[in-house]
């Protein structure tokens, strides 16, 4: 009998539950409950938390797991009339595992409540505080786990201090909960398969965001694992959002964490804000004033037909002159194939520029299409570059004759690349113009995922690329360009000239970026260039020794590479120099900023806002044409414009905030406002003539 009841006693004691503990270690993490205070006072609310401390790679969930996980459970153990508050959650992370998005905490998070005491507790006693708590952690495969956790505390009627052990942990895992209420003016809306939040900063914020991230309360409501769209206007920010395809339905309202790393109350303050937004059904032809993809894809390629008559690529258009006359009388399959590299080295040069520029805004930077030309250190590899084109035209050395001798199938490795390099130097230098129709569908670009920005990118190059894939297709076009013969030889030093001008053209912009030194340090690297070029031509001829022919090629590169090494070494950084009250077209500029348009519209004065650049030839031109007129000048003086004119020329984030504003990121763009509403405003074509600016300043005086 005394054997069968210690059997029964070790069967009943091994049934029973484990005391709880304060802390219990698991494979993948340790769980703790912890108190924010060493005693409690009656009637005085206090928190507490279970710690989780995760092993490197495992995660647990937020309240909305994302595509898959569960959130933590908490059963709590309280004395008599002892109440709690709901768990408390800091702002997750994404965490993609499998393609698939989860939110969640990975290394360590306090999830927190406050627990409300009643106000007759005995002091002297000691309260009892147990949770049972129930996780799934995760890496490449999950794990569920639970644990029964027990703390005690004395209460007191005293002063109630901190723990110190825990006190660090409660405040930072603080800065992670969501504010509630803020001064931001946030609204929803669904267009298509997307949700749109126009959020709009307060006066006195003086933060930029650099990315937004919205993490739902609701599930099944957005894709989690798509990109949510984020980009920056004059006034605020856009963040659109894709609608998950489980959805039964499109959701009237959403509710919310959107997490902005620089803080909503400014640097180191609370970094994600809590929406409750109800959300309006939106046309979507509100968001642009594009139509549709098809629409910017036909005028991305129209704007690249015109690219090729703005005077940015002119000076390159001798290049493409003389591939012509060069052609003339070949093999039509040739010609044609070399119309297709061509084509191929423009569009690819368009696709790359614009990836670039898609991924740097994705890290933040505050870019616009011709950005390349906003860094003085481009400018000086581009001079180099174009320099070294215009001495081969000129015959200080031959490219490729060496590779011509080796054979005719080496040579025509080197005709092929000759065309793809055609069209990579047409791109390089048309970039920073503008043409008709392409502003618009430039700035619908870079509002589009990824894949529709670089396929209307691609369309602008088809576009500029076409007129002579079109001759090349056609090569019965080609009898109306003259015969090769001597006269060739005059013609293409003459067009050496036009690259020297060009050269000329970016040396004066990088001397307005720079300094007077920097653009002596450029005369050198061309020096250099010019030299290295020289040993090329005069010492590296087929009836040379070979030994001798390479080092003196290896010692011209060498020269080359180490000027242009030496000059974007000691570039000296920009000067910010203050713009003059009148320009040489006889206007009253004042430099732009947010605040000097809202004060001349608050004024009553109508606003008229020139985005220019000087290495954008369109922009000069534009400028000379129109604001050199007498008859513009009087009527603007006449109407009492204020003009401000937004220099681009050197990167400016402020200016490129203000151009996707008005829904593009690239110059020239001119805008007039009327009125003290920002949203009254007329934007002029991107070519300009007095006739242009007359004809809007005439409909304005109505």
């Amino acid at each position: 009998m005394k054997s069968i009841l210690t059997i029964f006693t070790l069967i009943v004691t091994c049934l029973a539950p484990l005391p709880a503990a304060e802390q219990e270690s698991h494979d993948q993490l340790d769980v703790r409950l912890v108190a924010e205070v060493t005693a409690v006072n009656p009637g005085q609310p206090f928190y507490m938390g279970v710690l989780f401390d995760l092993e490197d790679h495992w995660h647990i969930y937020w309240k909305n797991p994302g595509d898959a996980g569960l959130q933590p459970e908490f059963d709590w153990h309280l004395p008599d009339g002892f109440s709690i508050n709901e768990i408390e959650w800091p702002y997750p992370e994404k965490i993609m595992v499998s393609g698939l998005a989860n939110y969640g905490y990975e290394h360590e998070v306090l999830l927190m409540a406050k627990i409300l005491p009643p106000s007759d507790l005995q002091p002297g006693k000691q309260i009892n505080v147990g949770v049972s708590v129930k996780w799934l952690v995760c890496r490449e495969v999950c794990i569920p786990g639970e644990a029964h956790l027990n703390t005690t505390l004395p209460v007191s009627t005293g002063p109630v201090f901190p723990d110190d052990r825990w006190v660090q942990k409660f405040s930072d895992f603080r800065t992670r909960h969501p504010l509630v209420t803020s001064d931001w003016n946030i609204t929803g809306s669904i267009a298509d398969s997307l949700i749109i939040l126009q959020i709009q900063n307060p006066d006195w914020y003086r933060s930029d965001f650099k990315e937004l991230i919205f993490f739902p309360d609701q599930e099944e409501i957005i894709a989690n694992a798509g990109r949510q769209a984020f980009s920056q206007k004059y006034n605020g920010y856009t963040l659109k959002i894709p609608l998950s395809d489980m959805r039964m339905t499109n959701p009237d309202s959403i509710s919310g964490v959107l997490v902005a790393q620089e803080g909503w109350r400014g640097i180191d303050s609370e970094k994600a804000l809590w929406i409750n937004l109800d959300l309006a059904v939106r046309d979507t032809q509100d968001d642009s004033s594009l139509t549709g993809i098809g629409l910017a894809l036909l005028f991305a390629f129209i704007g690249g037909i015109i690219l090729n008559i703005m005077p940015c690529v002119l000076p390159v258009l001798s290049l493409k002159i003389l591939g012509f006359v060069q052609q003339a009388g070949e093999d039509r399959r040739k010609v044609f194939s070399h119309g297709l590299i061509f084509t191929a080295g423009v569009v690819s040069s368009f696709v790359i520029l614009a990836l670039l520029l898609i991924i740097l805004r994705g890290g933040g930077q505050e870019l616009g299409w011709g950005f390349q030309l906003q860094s003085p250190e481009f400018i000086m590899i581009l001079s180099a570059f174009l320099f070294l084109f215009g001495l081969n035209l000129f015959g200080v050395f031959e490219i490729g004759t060496s590779v011509m001798g080796a054979g005719q199938r080496l040579a025509g490795k080197g005709g092929w690349f000759g065309s793809f390099m055609s069209g990579v130097t047409a791109t390089i230098v048309a970039t920073p113009c503008t043409a008709p129709f392409m502003g618009s569908a430039l700035g619908f670009a870079l509002t589009q995922s990824n894949t529709i920005s670089l396929l209307i990118f691609a369309f602008l190059g088809l576009g500029m690329a076409f007129p002579y894939l079109l001759l090349s297709a056609a090569p019965g076009l080609l009898k109306f360009v003259p015969k090769p013969g001597q006269w060739m030889e005059s013609l293409k030093q003459f067009m050496g000239f036009l690259l020297l001008a060009t050269v000329i053209w970016l040396i004066w912009v990088f001397g307005i970026q720079t300094d007077i030194d920097s653009v002596a340090i450029l005369l050198v690297v061309l020096l250099g260039s010019g030299l290295g070029a020289w040993i090329i031509g005069r010492w590296t001829q087929l009836t040379l020794p070979a030994v001798r022919r390479h080092l003196l090629r290896i010692l011209a590169i060498g020269i080359i590479l180490s000027s242009i090494s030496l000059g974007l070494g000691n570039i000296s950084a920009s000067q910010a120099t203050g713009m003059p009250s009148q320009s040489a077209d006889g206007i009253q500029w004042e430099q732009y900023s947010m605040e000097k348009l809202k004060s001349g519209l608050d004024q009553g004065r109508p606003v008229f806002i020139d985005f220019t650049a000087a290495w954008c030839l369109s922009c000069q031109v534009n400028e000379r044409l129109a604001f050199g007129s007498e008859e513009v000048q009087q009527k603007l003086a006449d109407l009492n414009f204020l003009m401000l004119k937004a220099d681009w020329t050197n990167r400016d984030k402020n200016i490129t905030r203000a151009l996707a504003g008005y829904g593009r990121n690239s110059v020239p763009l001119y805008v007039i406002h009327t009125g003290p509403d920002m949203n009254k405003k007329v934007i002029l074509p991107e070519i300009i003539s007095p006739a242009i600016v007359l004809e809007y300043l005439e409909e304005i005086e109505k």
